[in-house]
């Protein structure tokens, strides 16, 4: 059925008519086409019924509006792109399509969408000055249903969105020329829900979303030929599932998705987020799942963005977890796209042989502001709580799909202290100090340096806040460009030629030695001074007899001694290879029976710094029964300790 309608001026003011004279002008010769009762029942890709679409100056019959939805492929949706009309308003389009079973054998389940108040406004040869879909409605299997709300954009460019995808070819649009499909485009939100009843299994609700410019090009292979090569495979597996496909159709898809990933980009997204709950099926147990702000960077061709994730929090089992922020960081997809381009065929061998190379350039990713309090797995009565303030993996200069440069870090990490030092010496000592959690920053930092072919370490961190900070800081000698070549064997062989060429180590006491001197004093019925003592020409001896009595050994022997005696709180040691090469493997392996050894390697400087660490006295506890500990002679001073220490010959 055709009805047709005139626009009207006669009840506009006549101020207002000849203000606007001449859009009213045109509006008056405007005309409607309406066309209603469109239904195509099984006869394309889907049933599809349409009560009525309103046409305002189109370039359209009835028979040609019909057929705009006759779509048996994907060939036919091309018939969009030359539409032009005043508007083109669709109140009600429904869908229904069957779903192929999961598992071969089963049964397949039936959908429906539920378009409503669609809109296209100023079209002109497929491409709309804005569009307007105001909501949709999905049901499934199992109860499921989706509703959507009110989607928009501004400038809608049909055809460029059709050869984009491969339908239409470059006809539409240069062929390498990136063309605005979409722009400004606002979808309100809406929900989601599995299963029927009071209690569905899951119910969704979610936010508003947000988009700028979308721009691609045309696709080299057609949507058309990628579908007649899948359906190809499909057909050769029916017939042997372990069928390889033919290596045409293997480099036809292949050649389709890299094309694909480097033929757009956009402007950032920003999604609010979602609130998700339900419960398990089988134990009744409910969850939720919930997140705030999702963003997602501007795509670049092979380039995918930052996603972020803000405030995602679960609640199951009893317990929770919370993240203010996941990102996973942008990846360079460029390298692999070069090479899947530039292969003849491929075959397993191929991928065997290429696998390192088709690694994407990935920047990392990172969570902060962890919390985690859930049941210890071991016992249901007990919880396993922390948090931490950042985890963060930063990666960079691929080469031959490894990082030349790694960066590690775990901020803030915090946990309460274990059960097991609840009772004892340690307790006791670490109550007299006020300590109820245990808060650490750990870190790691390397880059390889091409033209030294060193590996250098700039931040290897353990700052236990509360106990101890430990910072190491060196260089890795003779780290040849075949680390990071194909051959595994010689990439092996060139890690274990890998050499030390200096080393220094940064420590700094916060109260922890000072802890353990304490503990060992109490459980050796000694006292604290003694047993520090002790320890202290123990040490400094052991470092005398594998470093030799020279000059510089003396010296770095004595800033130690500073600071295992307490008068310093601070000791950097560094270790330089004599030999420029550096120490090697084999030297390392030749101190396990000759720590002597070293003398003849390396060289070794010390400066301790810092105050005293304030001691907390904690009255000792003797074991029972036992016997009084002869009091250390504390009476000798370092130098003499130093003079009775001398290095064994050399044998």
């Amino acid at each position: 059925m055709i009805c047709k309608t005139s626009a009207s001026t006669g009840r506009l003011r006549f101020a207002a008519a000849l203000l606007l004279g001449t859009m009213f002008a045109t509006a008056a010769h405007a005309e409607t086409l309406t066309v209603i009762d469109i239904e195509l029942p099984g006869a394309s890709l889907y049933n599809l019924a349409i009560p009525s679409v309103e046409v305002t100056d189109g370039n359209l019959t009835e028979a040609e509006i019909r057929d705009l939805f006759a779509i048996d492929s994907v060939a036919d949706l091309s018939k969009w792109a030359g539409i032009t009309a005043k508007s083109l308003k669709i109140p009600e389009i429904t869908m229904q399509y069957s779903v192929p079973a999961a598992v071969p054998g089963g049964t397949p389940t039936d959908e429906t969408i539920t378009y409503r108040d669609i809109e296209l406004l100023d079209v002109v040869d497929g491409v709309a000055t804005s569009t307007l879909i105001g909501g949709a409605d999905v049901t499934g299997a199992q109860a499921m249903k989706m509703t959507f709300g009110k989607m928009s954009s501004g400038r809608f460019d049909i055809g460029a969105l059709l050869a984009f995808y491969g339908i239409g070819g470059p006809a539409v649009t240069p062929a390498n020329e990136m063309t605005e499909v979409y722009a400004d485009f606002a979808f309100e939100g809406g929900t989601f829900s599995v299963g029927a009843g009071p209690t569905p299994m899951l119910t969704c609700d979610f936010g508003a979303a947000t988009a700028g410019r979308f721009l691609a090009r045309p696709l080299k292979t057609s949507l058309v030929d990628l579908e007649a090569a899948v359906m190809r495979v499909q057909e050769a597996q029916k017939t042997d599932p372990t069928a390889m496909p033919a290596p045409a159709d293997i480099k036809m898809l292949i050649g389709y998705y890299t094309d694909l990933l480097t033929a757009f980009t956009s402007d950032p997204m920003q999604f609010e987020g979602f609130d998700c709950s339900g419960s398990d099926v089988m134990t009744g147990t409910g969850y939720k799942v919930a997140s705030g702000t999702i963003g997602v960077g501007n795509f670049e061709p092979g380039i995918y963005p930052n996603i972020s994730l803000d405030d995602f929090n679960v609640e199951a089992d009893g317990g929770s977890v919370g993240v203010g922020n996941f990102t996973w960081k942008r990846m360079d997809l460029n390298g692999p796209i070069a090479v899947l381009k530039g292969a003849a065929e491929f075959n397993e061998a191929w991928f065997i042989a290429n696998w390192r190379k088709l690694v994407p350039a990935m920047d990392g990713l990172s969570f902060s502001d962890v919390t985690f309090d859930i049941p210890s797995p071991d016992s249901p009565s007990q919880r396993v709580a922390g948090e931490a303030g950042l985890f963060d993996i930063t990666l960079g200069k691929y080469i031959n799909g490894l990082p030349s440069e790694i960066a590690l870090a775990l901020d803030d990490a915090t946990f309460p202290l274990p059960p097991e030092l609840n009772a004892g010496p340690a307790a006791a000592q670490i109550a007299a100090r006020g300590i109820t959690e245990i808060t650490s920053d750990t870190r790691l930092k390397l880059h390889w340096d091409e033209a030294t072919n060193t590996i250098v370490v700039d931040e290897l961190l353990s700052d236990a806040d509360q106990f101890f900070r430990i910072a190491v800081t060196g260089t890795i000698g003779n780290a040849t460009p075949a680390l990071f070549g194909d051959d595994e064997t010689a990439a092996m062989q060139a890690g274990m030629g890998l050499t030390v060429k200096d080393l220094t180590v940064e420590i700094e006491d916060r109260g922890f030695y000072g802890m353990v001197l304490a503990i060992s004093s109490a459980e050796g019925g000694q006292p604290m001074q003694a047993t520090r003592t002790a320890l202290s020409g123990m040490v400094q001896g052991m470092t005398l007899a594998i470093l030799g009595s020279d000059e510089t050994a003396l010296s770095a022997v004595g800033q130690l001694g500073k600071f295992l005696s307490g008068a310093n709180s601070k000791v950097s040691i560094t270790l330089t290879a004599k030999d420029g090469v550096g120490f090697s493997l084999d030297d390392l392996a030749a101190l396990e029976k000759d720590p002597t050894v070293l003398a003849g390697k390396v060289t070794v400087t010390a400066v301790a710094s810092g105050d005293p660490v304030p001691q907390v006295e904690v009255p000792a506890t003797p074991a029972p029964d036992a016997a009084p500990a002869a009091p250390a002679d504390s009476s000798q001073s370092l130098e003499d300790q130093k003079r009775d220490l001398k290095a064994p010959p050399r044998q």
